[in-house]
């Protein structure tokens, strides 16, 4: 590879960086850790374009540019119909679900989650429970994440807290 071929590249890498830097900060995206399936997809998308535009000679920095802004504006685009329509909403987003309630693991809600039973009980293994009895409930969150609430005979569990999750 020539100088002046690194040159660009390096450039164009740099250049297509600092675009997706301008655009997240558009998009208003505070972290990349524990995105959304929407911000996920995105920037799969994303990443795709800059491999393309990088390990081509086809594709200049401003088709680059051009076809992530494209990316993004349907990502603005999709993320406005979810928010604009519940039944749009319903069929792309996943919603809280109780897994186990009150120690009883709720095994036709696994299977619609497509989780084994020996993934939930490693999960809340985790959160060394000594009994399931100790638990009143775990929640799969929308982000793929386990939620444990334990059971404490003092208090009463306030439903408003599940209030996302189906029950």
């Amino acid at each position: 590879m020539e100088t002046l071929e690194i040159l660009k590249l390096t450039f164009t890498a740099f250049g297509l960086f600092i675009s997706l830097m301008i655009i997240t900060k558009l998009v208003r995206v505070r972290s990349i850790g524990k995105i959304s399936t929407t911000y996920f997809v995105a920037a799969i998308s994303i990443l795709a374009v800059l491999v393309s535009v990088l390990s081509s000679n086809k594709y200049t920095f401003f088709e680059g540019s051009a076809i992530v802004a494209i990316v993004t504006i349907f990502q603005i685009l999709f993320v406005s119909l979810l928010r604009a329509s519940k039944r749009f909403n319903h069929f792309f987003i996943n919603k809280a679900k109780i897994v186990l309630w009150n120690g009883k693991i709720l095994e036709d809600r696994l299977v619609t989650s497509n989780i084994s039973k020996e993934d939930l009980i490693a999960k809340i293994g985790r959160s060394n429970p000594h009994d399931f009895r100790d638990i009143k409930a775990v929640i799969l969150e929308d982000s793929g994440e386990f939620s444990v609430i334990y059971n404490q005979e003092t208090q009463d569990l306030n439903q408003s807290l599940l209030n996302d999750a189906n029950i």
